[in-house]
């Protein structure tokens, strides 16, 4: 778990992966535009609509990385590397079930954008209340891209975004709770 702190820039020894959005197996196709670049590459964000706001707060719009054909691996969106960072963290944790979209945007072309409450992501009731988000983290797998065939190509990837940070007091609470049982349990 250390290490995976340390990747994510998070010295604080209590961060932990508090939830995650798993979208597993995304397939489709694109029909090439003369914008397209090639080769074609695909990019992710999340996007949050505050209940009753006129803007919304994005990560991972129009930035890198862009994951090509054959790619896997992870991004972390911090306040440092994310202009938008803090304001979808206040969104995500305001006690307001907020709309989240999730954005799979082929680069030239767009692409599909799940949207729904907070909650029926699964992000709690109404969602990380009272939580710090210290990174979003970005999972991508097998992202692949068929040659195109009448200017239409096929793509598919994995995706999951994870959230870390420190739960909310009761949480944390329970946590240690938690691992105090596991050392008693381990003298014994």
């Amino acid at each position: 778990m250390a290490a995976v702190l340390s990747v994510c820039g998070l010295a604080d020894a209590q961060s932990v992966k508090l939830t995650s959005l798993e979208f597993g197996s995304i397939a489709g196709s694109a029909g090439l535009m003369p914008e397209t670049p090639q080769p074609p590459s695909v990019e992710f964000s999340l996007r949050i609509t505050e209940s009753g706001a006129d803007g919304d707060a994005r990560i991972g719009w129009d930035t890198d990385p862009h994951w090509y054909d054959g790619e896997s691996g992870t991004y972390d969106f911090t306040r440092d590397n994310t202009d938008d960072f803090d304001a979808f963290v206040a969104a995500l944790t305001n006690g307001n079930d907020d709309d989240l979209a999730a954005l799979f945007i082929i680069v030239g072309q767009g692409g599909p954008c799940p949207s729904d409450l907070e909650s029926e992501w699964g992000l709690g009731d109404p969602d990380l209340l009272d939580c710090q988000i210290d990174c979003v983290r970005l999972v991508v797998d097998d992202v692949l891209f068929t040659d195109p065939v009448d200017d239409v190509i096929d793509y598919s990837y994995n995706v999951s975004w994870e959230f870390w940070g420190v739960p909310e007091p009761a949480t944390l609470a329970l946590l240690a709770l938690g691992g105090v049982g596991l050392i008693a349990r381990a003298r014994r």
